[in-house]
This record gives structure tokens, sequence and C-alpha cells, in this order.
């Protein structure tokens, strides 16, 4: 996909990918994201996650710093 793309030319890591759903759309023009109006969505599953991969990169990184 076009993130796959952009990461390789960029030369940083893809943490995940969402695929495009209309509910996706519709819950962030409504103000309820996918994760709580349909959590076992693939887009839902997937934006969790890249949440988890961001947050133990970020708590790896506290450990260093």
């Amino acid at each position: 996909g076009g993130g796959e793309k952009a990461a390789q030319e960029l030369g940083v890591p893809l943490i995940g990918c969402v695929p495009l759903e209309m509910t996706v759309r519709e819950g962030g023009d409504q103000g309820v994201p996918i994760v709580v109006q349909h959590p076992e969505s693939a887009s839902a599953k997937a934006l969790v996650a890249i949440a988890k991969t961001v947050a133990g990169k970020v708590s790896v990184a506290a450990l260093v710093s």
C-alpha cells in the first residue's frame, strides 16, 4: 500500500496499516472513534495494534534516555 511505499522512501519503519472502512470516516464525523463504536472491526483492531506498538517503543525509549 501507500504507507509501505512512503515508509520505504523515507527510511522509517511502518508501524501498521489501517484498512479503509466507511465506519472509520462516519465515526470520525460523529466524534466516536472506531475503537469505541466498532471495536471488533478490522480497522479498530489495526489501530489498537498500532497504539500498542507505539506505546512499547515510547516505553523502551524512556528507559534508554
